[in-house]
């Protein structure tokens, strides 16, 4: 009897956190742009892609000498251009990127911030 009567509290506390799971909040994701970079002998070469439905009011590169910190606008335009040579670097420096698309009518979407692609000039 007492056995049975574990049994049943235990699969009450299971339905319980179980209904109370399916009501959670959904977590929103931000949508991502995917980013890559590439490094030729006099440039580095940006490259994203923006889903065919997103109607693009304004680009932003931005670029940093650091992963995590000190992006500067590199530039903006108002196009629905997929790429952007960077033709202001050094020779041995690394540069990190990132960007943001803002749509006409919906939320920002950025490259992403956690792991931003990164290269250098390549050798001549």
């Amino acid at each position: 009897m007492q056995k049975s009567r574990l049994l049943q509290i235990s699969l009450a506390l299971v339905a319980c956190v179980a209904v109370s799971w399916g009501q959670s909040d959904s977590i929103e994701v931000e949508p991502r742009i995917p980013l890559n970079v590439f490094g030729d002998v006099n440039s580095i070469l940006v490259v994203w892609s923006i889903p065919d439905s997103v109607i693009v009011e304004s680009v932003a590169v931005f670029r940093s000498l650091h992963p995590d910190r000190d992006f500067y606008l590199l530039d903006q335009f108002e196009s629905q251009q997929t790429r952007y040579l960077d033709v202001i670097v050094e020779p041995d420096t690394h540069y990190f990127y990132r960007l943001e698309v803002e749509p006409v009518e919906s939320d920002i979407y950025r490259s992403s911030e956690a792991t931003p692609p990164f290269t250098s000039m390549a050798d001549p």
